[in-house]
This record gives C-alpha cells, sequence and structure tokens, in this order.
C-alpha cells in the first residue's frame, strides 16, 4: 500500500516535470509561419498595393515552407532562412535568395550591375511598393492556353497592359518552332479594348542560329501591329522537366540573347530580356542587365532581386475578369516624367 504511494507520487511528480519543462520551451517559442506558394486568388481587379516606406537594409528572415511541392522534395517540413536585399548605402556584396523550389543560392552581388531603388514593405500578401516619383501599372501575360479573352472585361478591371506570346519553341529534342495561335488575335484585339500590348517568344534556342530563327518569326506575325511595350526573349527552363537549354553554357546563354534581341531591334521593336534571380545569378551577364529592359519573374512575397527591372511578374494564379482561369499578373514600374 505504501509503496504504491509512493510510486503514484513518483509519477506525479515526473508529470508536473514535464509539464513544466514543455511550458517553459513554449513560452519563449514565437515561430512565424509563411507560406512559400502563390494565393489562390489574386483578386479580380489589380492588387490594392498601399503606399508606406520602410527601412532599408539586409533583413533576415525564418520562413516555415508550406507549399507541397516544396515538402516533397524535402521530404518534411522546412525551416530556412534567407535574407531579401534592399537598397542600402554601404552594400555588402553577400546576398542570398531563394528559388521557385526553396531551395537556397548565396552569391556575390555584381557591382558592375545597375541595382534597382525601389523600396519595399512587408503587407499580408505582397510586400508594398514605395517611391514617390515612380508610376505603377498592372497587366497580364497571355497565351493560347488562356483560351478565349474578353478583352473589354479585362481593361474595366483596371489592367493597363497586355504582354502576349507570339510564338515558342517545344523543350523536346527537336526543338519545333510554333506560331500561338491566339497570339496575333490577343495583340489586336487587347489593343483594340485599349489596353498596351507588348509580346514574348518562348524559347528553348540552344544557338544564336536557331535565336534568331524565333527572332525572325515574331517579327513576321507580329507585322504592322504596332507594339507599345518591348519583344521579350524568354529562355524557359521547364519546370519538372528536362528542357533544350538546361545545360547551356554562360556563355551560349547570352550569345543567344545577343542573337534574338539584336535582331528584333534592328527590326524597329524595343527589346527586352524576362528573367528570374536564377538566371541572373547564373546566365546573363551585366551587358545583357543593364543594356534591356527587365521583365522580372518572382513569385516570392516581394522582388528578391538586387538589380535593376522595369516589369514584375508576381504570381501565376491571378483571377480576372474576362479570362477564365489563373492567369499572370504583372506590375510595370516607370519614373515619373
Amino acid at each position: 500500500m505504501v509503496k504504491n504511494r509512493r510510486i503514484n507520487i513518483i509519477l506525479l511528480l515526473i508529470a508536473v516535470c514535464i509539464l513544466f519543462s514543455c511550458g517553459k520551451k513554449n513560452e519563449n517559442k514565437v515561430v512565424e509561419t509563411k507560406k512559400y506558394v502563390e494565393p489562390d486568388n489574386v483578386g479580380n481587379s489589380p492588387i490594392d498595393i498601399d503606399f508606406s516606406i520602410t527601412d532599408v537594409g539586409y533583413e533576415e528572415r525564418t520562413t516555415i515552407v508550406e507549399d507541397k511541392n516544396v515538402l516533397k522534395r524535402l521530404g518534411k517540413e522546412h525551416s530556412t532562412k534567407y535574407y531579401t536585399y534592399m537598397p542600402q548605402i554601404d552594400k555588402s556584396t553577400n546576398f542570398r535568395y531563394l528559388d521557385a523550389y526553396g531551395n537556397e543560392h548565396d552569391m556575390n552581388i555584381d557591382e558592375t550591375v545597375n541595382k534597382n531603388d525601389y523600396v519595399w514593405n512587408q503587407g499580408s500578401v505582397r510586400l508594398k511598393y514605395a517611391p514617390d516619383d515612380c508610376n505603377m501599372s498592372y497587366g497580364v501575360d497571355v497565351s493560347k492556353h488562356n483560351g478565349n479573352i474578353d478583352w473589354e472585361k479585362v481593361k474595366k478591371a483596371g489592367f493597363d497592359f497586355a504582354i502576349v506570346r507570339i510564338a515558342y519553341r517545344g523543350y523536346g529534342r527537336n526543338g519545333t518552332l510554333y506560331t500561338d495561335e491566339k497570339g496575333v488575335e490577343n495583340l489586336k484585339n487587347a489593343k483594340a479594348a485599349g489596353l498596351k500590348v507588348g509580346a514574348y517568344v518562348f524559347s528553348q534556342s540552344i544557338n544564336a542560329e536557331e535565336a534568331i530563327a524565333e527572332a525572325k518569326l515574331a517579327v513576321e506575325l507580329i507585322g504592322d501591329i504596332e507594339l507599345d511595350l518591348p519583344l521579350f526573349y524568354d529562355p524557359e527552363n521547364i519546370r519538372n522537366a528536362v528542357s533544350r537549354v538546361e545545360n547551356l553554357s554562360k556563355e551560349q546563354w547570352n550569345k543567344n540573347a545577343t542573337a534574338f534581341l539584336d535582331y528584333v531591334k534592328a527590326c524597329g521593336f524595343t527589346p527586352g530580356l524576362y528573367s528570374t534571380m536564377v538566371w541572373e545569378h547564373n546566365y546573363y551577364d551585366s551587358d545583357h542587365l543593364n543594356n534591356y529592359i527587365v521583365w522580372y519573374a518572382d513569385y516570392m512575397e516581394y522582388p528578391q532581386t538586387p538589380y535593376n527591372f522595369e516589369y514584375w511578374q508576381f504570381t501565376s494564379k491571378g483571377k480576372v475578369d474576362g479570362i477564365s482561369g489563373n492567369v499572370d499578373l504583372n506590375v510595370r514600374i516607370t519614373k515619373k516624367s
């Protein structure tokens, strides 16, 4: 009897210790959870971005990655630190960013590349843009995959521009070059509805000759349609598949870009580059990043790049009146004259 009472007392003391220990551990544990995933619905009109200014410098954040695709690669919920660049007087060359898969990359900032001077502030969905000396406009980029588009509705929803895929090359071994069957129609109808229009080619060129062929087809298709915005070169890697450009050297990547951009410029178009943080780190050289308009894609809360850009593609899951399903959304940032 006495023995059993002693055992009960010991068990009670152990339970109290465990509870106290857990309470102490949790007392100071503060976890900020952020989803590394695009919002399912980014609204039926241009994103509501507030205007406010934050301190500049390097911000260190801890993120718990919840994107299912990322978790599948990592095998479990994963916390990771990353650094987001914001302009500051004493710039460090150390820089860390996340790619589209949630992988960390470290790089040295190339001081020969022009920097952006945008100031961002954290918001509920996106970090917020602040400078008083800039204008912001909103746009979509589309291809045949977006189906039939009611451009009048898109315009009424508050969008100012459209970047239309005009041609694309298959990423298989043959690399067949195709016309986007909705490209010319979208350019004409978007322009008729009052949107400014630009175009892009989904490139899989592995040499300069193929890049010129892509540019030539785009120019022929656009014909006498007047573009208000650039004709962009978009050399895509393919997510969850092997692309033709997967193993291109940096030298060849830039040769291809030069061939495309020089051709469209010679034909009277404004040339532009589609880019990501990975491409700016590993592929594009400073001449291309400095001398062409950059359309930068980054689905994080705000652009991670320290380098200059004019267009930001910030989601592929936008919802817009007049377009069925998801659509890519973009912001254009221009200095006030």
